[in-house]
């Protein structure tokens, strides 16, 4: 998929659409080319492999982690929620002139434990199911000033031996987006039990041990011009009774 940047700042894979919302959900053109042998599901063998992080550039932003990402082997379900604010400020412009920027990454995630006795070609597959809601919201003030608010929700993954990587799953996902060049100033997002799979298709060594890591990517980021009074805020929760990340099956 199209990796969009956030201002001179890398983000996350996807490809943005028009007002509201759409980047459109991208499914995966790749399949599987052989049949499944083993099928995986909850509970499951392996363990939480959940990370945050973040991006501050200039002044005028700030970060809070509502929910920290985490998975449970138990109930195959994951959680993370976060909001992203960034502010005008006086101060010197940051990348390509781009002012205050915040990006806030969540990441739920799993790793299984190790695969043995796969050898020649071999088709994975992963499923998650995912519930989320959020909002983003924007304000200028003053000629020449801008300011965009993005939520970006996908799955990711890869194969590894323990020392390097064996293969990377393709990756999908759904983007919202709202900036000063569009009519509106607030998107409500709501989406529940959306289907993402994953596909890796590849060709593995006898006697060596693979592991599984799979991921949800949440992706809340803002940036606002550097002068002026604009305000952006982008927030995201994947978590509670009605929401979260769940990892269906894997199988290979």
């Amino acid at each position: 998929m199209t990796r969009r940047t956030l201002r001179g700042v890398p983000s996350t894979f996807i490809a943005i659409g028009s007002i509201l919302i759409v980047a459109s959900l991208a499914t995966a053109t790749t399949s599987a080319t052989t049949s499944s042998n083993s099928t995986f599901k909850k509970p499951y063998s392996g363990w939480d492999a959940s990370t945050a992080s973040t991006i501050n550039v200039q002044c005028g932003v700030g970060t809070r982690i509502l929910t920290f990402p985490s998975f449970n082997t138990t109930s195959g379900k994951g959680v993370a929620g976060g909001n992203a604010t960034s502010r005008s400020c006086a101060g010197p412009p940051g990348p390509n002139n781009s002012g205050a920027i915040q990006e806030l990454q969540l990441r739920p995630g799993f790793e299984s434990t190790g695969i043995t006795g796969l050898s020649g070609p071999v088709a994975f597959e992963v499923h998650w199911v995912l519930s989320f809601k959020g909002h983003l919201h924007i304000h200028t003030a003053g000629k020449g000033q801008f300011a965009e608010a993005i939520a970006e929700v996908g799955v990711t993954g890869y194969l590894y031996n323990g020392t390097r990587t064996a293969g990377s799953f393709t990756e999908t996902g759904l983007g919202f987006l709202v900036n000063t060049s569009m009519s509106g100033t607030d998107v409500s997002i709501s989406e529940s039990k959306i289907g993402f799979t994953e596909y890796l298709n590849t060709t593995l060594s006898g006697g060596v041990t693979y592991n599984i890591y799979t991921v949800v990517d949440v992706t809340i980021a803002d940036w606002v011009s550097f002068n002026g009074s604009s305000i952006a805020e982008a927030q995201l929760e994947m978590s509670g009774s009605a929401e979260g990340a769940t990892l269906s099956w894997y199988s290979y």
